[in-house]
């Protein structure tokens, strides 16, 4: 997701994921809007609660300004937008998208009794960075 020096190395140091979190295989996009769009998918074994959790404490200590959260309409998971000034002179955005947690349906998930353990699940979401030029 870096590429030509974009992101600044201020944005980069205030990016943070959750311990444990994995990247999805061929997820990362670049979009090719304005001077750096990028986004990437990633997961961790965590509930959805705790990796929202985890945004809403971090990205305030990281010193990105919450724009915006919450369920979007027409949209599918939890959406966090945030915004951060960056030492090339433009504003830098996060959108955060949290999916719903998946349960493994395996036998190795299932307690002696045949019921499904209460072993967490894993949490997908997607990280959007992009840089915010004149003419966004």
């Amino acid at each position: 997701m870096i590429n030509e020096g974009l992101p600044p190395s201020d944005i980069v140091a205030a990016l943070a994921v959750p311990f444990g979190t994995k990247s999805v295989p061929g997820s990362v996009v670049e979009s090719g809007i304005g001077s750096y769009d990028d986004s990437i998918g990633l997961s961790v074994d965590s509930s959805e609660q705790k990796v929202i959790a985890f945004f809403r404490a971090q990205l305030p200590a990281d010193r990105w300004h919450l724009l915006s959260q919450g369920t979007a309409s027409g949209a599918t998971g939890y959406q966090i937008v945030s915004q951060h000034p960056g030492s090339n002179g433009y504003e830098w955005e996060l959108g955060i998208t949290v999916m719903p947690e998946t349960f493994a349906a395996t036998p190795s998930a299932r307690t002696s009794a045949g019921a499904p353990s209460s072993a967490g699940g894993t949490t997908p979401f997607t990280l959007r960075l992009f840089e915010v030029t004149d003419s966004q």
